[in-house]
């Protein structure tokens, strides 16, 4: 008899948003404050797994600063991409030095996939909580 392995929602997954293409300006709808974009939005995916357990600093007896470790988690759980073009409108390849560029200069972009990881953390420790 073999061990039945429950597959949950913190699997890898892709993980999509609308980020604007340039410069953005508040304006109001519907009485409603609404940052706007002239130039348009792109549509931006980004696939992702999780971050193993056994390497979050927490569970290895280790502190160490908040951006290393959104640092390490960026690196680990970007597997790719889509939507990211390079300065000839080509696509961007998912390298890791693409992923330490965008990490270091590309704050909504960062931000977005670092909120989204931790997302997946949270329901992957209530679901080892839970077992």
């Amino acid at each position: 008899m073999g061990r039945v392995i429950k597959k949950s929602s913190s699997e890898a997954k892709r993980i999509t948003a609308m980020f604007p293409r340039g410069d953005t300006e508040w304006g109001m709808w519907n009485g409603i404050p609404t940052v706007y974009c002239r130039e348009g939005y792109d549509e931006i995916g980004f696939d992702i797994r999780p971050f193993p357990y056994m390497e979050t600093p927490a569970n290895r007896g280790m502190m160490i600063p908040l951006k290393e470790l959104f640092h390490k988690q960026f690196m680990y759980c970007v597997t790719g991409w889509e939507g990211l073009l390079d300065e000839n409108e080509e696509p961007l390849p998912c390298t890791p030095e693409n992923k330490e560029w965008i990490f270091n200069n590309d704050p909504q972009l960062r931000n977005f996939v670092v909120s989204e990881i931790s997302q997946m953390e949270e329901i992957r420790g209530v679901a080892l909580k839970n077992s």
